[in-house]
């Protein structure tokens, strides 16, 4: 699955319309038919998480009543939060993407934005403003300074101190040049507005993939797993873990009125 991809259906879920309530995003998660794990990564979520949150959001009502609701029920506000968040960002890239293209630009004159608390960066944002421009010529400059802008507000002030802000904002420019550099895909996504600029800042690397790259670490994983299977010590563990279970409501009951019967 690519980002552009993703994004092109969650627009089309959301008609156009932002989304308000936990109620919305079940609708719309359960409309995604990606691979769950790609999607996590996309959304910033423990993939274990997505999944059990997925089960519950397709689960019948007899068995939102079994264990694995146990599991999530800490975590789903926050993960329902946390897509709520990047679902709405695309449709809110998408409206200002278009006002963005609208506008014009003088490529000659680009001055870079600062308070008082930038002017140590400033020269730095010029060098890797410049440095996009060098590398990703076709990016239009407006939308090639938001992108900078954008990963300068998030990443510049991380860390315990400037250098480490520095440090983080550098290397995101330098990584998002490398993806765009390896993924011509990723890169003609970006251009039509489909991933918004605050993904390519705050998402990790493994979620700029590309589909054959993803297909190739699948698929490594997969012979591992099986390599371990085949070790007879490891095949006792994976065969125990599946039988591996939380302790339901009842048997923590048990376990109490042992003790306390061991008490009296």
């Amino acid at each position: 699955m690519d980002i552009g991809e993703l994004t092109d259906q969650i627009l089309d879920l959301l008609q156009d319309d932002f989304i308000e309530d936990h109620l919305q995003v079940g609708n719309i998660m359960c409309g995604l038919q990606f691979d769950p794990e790609d999607v996590a990564n996309i959304f910033g979520i423990e993939p274990l998480y997505y999944k059990l949150y997925l089960d519950e959001l397709r689960a019948t009502e007899e068995k939102k009543e079994s264990l694995f609701r146990d599991y999530t029920s800490y975590d789903r506000i926050v993960i329902g939060n946390k897509i709520l968040e990047r679902i709405n960002e695309v449709l809110h890239w998408k409206r200002n993407f278009n006002d963005l293209m609208e506008s014009p630009t003088d490529d000659e004159n680009i001055e870079i934005d600062q308070t008082d608390d930038d002017v140590g960066l400033s020269e730095d944002r010029d060098a890797c403003l410049k440095f996009l421009r060098k590398k990703i010529p076709d990016i239009p400059i407006n939308l090639l300074q938001q992108l900078e802008e954008e990963v300068f507000d998030y990443h510049s002030h991380r860390g315990a101190d400037g250098a480490a802000g520095k440090r983080f904002y550098r290397g995101r420019i330098r990584a998002i040049v490398a993806n765009f550099s390896r993924n011509d895909k990723l890169l003609g996504d970006f251009l039509r507005g489909a991933i918004p600029v605050r993904w390519l800042t705050e998402l990790p690397e493994k979620a700029f993939a590309t589909k054959e790259a993803k297909k190739s670490e699948q698929k490594v994983r997969k012979e591992l797993q099986k390599e371990a299977e085949l070790d007879p010590e490891s095949a006792a563990i994976f065969e125990k873990a599946k039988n591996w279970k939380k302790p339901s409501n009842s048997d923590n009951e048990k376990e109490d009125n042992k003790e306390n019967i061991d008490n009296e």
